[in-house]
């Protein structure tokens, strides 16, 4: 009886328990704890995509990962605000220089604007967009539909010099860059 794939013994004792590790593939970032294989760069570079076209990007790529006894498909997703904290604290999970100046697209689902900033300094209810500095927050509504759910980006504000703010934005508005994430089992 062998040892499978990705196991390794140690020689420290005679009763060790086989340890599973996961080798990230090239261009990948593995955080092991939260189980989380990110890519190292954007898909496509810098770019201003709609929310839509970001998401399919991720979406329409796939990550085979073999576990025993049978394979498992996992797919890629954009990146999560929660992906972005441990993003910002291992730079060496990232291969593109100024990460936090530029727009992510992220992918924990819709937001309601005034739930967010309401209570937030400067904010004003009913504003098509508006930049608060004091809690580096960043909005643009739905222009034929004001108080429709909108997006989330993080990262930079496109057009500014503003880096590492969180953002709601319109999905329909060119704004964010790709980056993809695949959460492991």
């Amino acid at each position: 009886m062998g040892l499978g794939a990705g196991e390794y013994l140690s020689a420290a004792s005679n009763n060790a328990t086989a340890l599973k590790v996961l080798i990230p593939p090239l261009g990948h970032y593995y955080f092991h704890t939260q189980k989380l294989l990110v890519e190292k760069t954007l898909m496509g570079g810098t770019t201003f995509d709609q929310w839509t076209t970001s998401n399919n990007k991720c979406a329409n790529r796939t990550k085979l990962t073999v576990k025993d006894p049978s394979n498992i498909v996992l797919p890629y997703q954009l990146l999560k605000l929660s992906t972005w904290s441990l993003l910002l604290a291992y730079p060496d999970a990232t291969t593109y220089p100024n990460m936090s100046q530029t727009a992510h697209w992220l992918g924990d689902g819709t937001v309601s604007i005034d739930a967010k900033c309401t209570g937030m300094p400067g904010y004003t209810p009913g504003t098509s967009s508006q930049m608060l500095t004091a809690t580096s927050t960043f909005y643009i509504r739905n222009s034929s539909n004001p108080t429709l759910n909108v997006n989330q980006a993080v990262g930079g504000v496109p057009g500014t010099t503003y880096s590492n703010y969180m953002s709601y934005v319109d999905g329909a508005v060119g704004f964010g860059s790709t980056r993809c994430q695949v959460a492991l089992p």
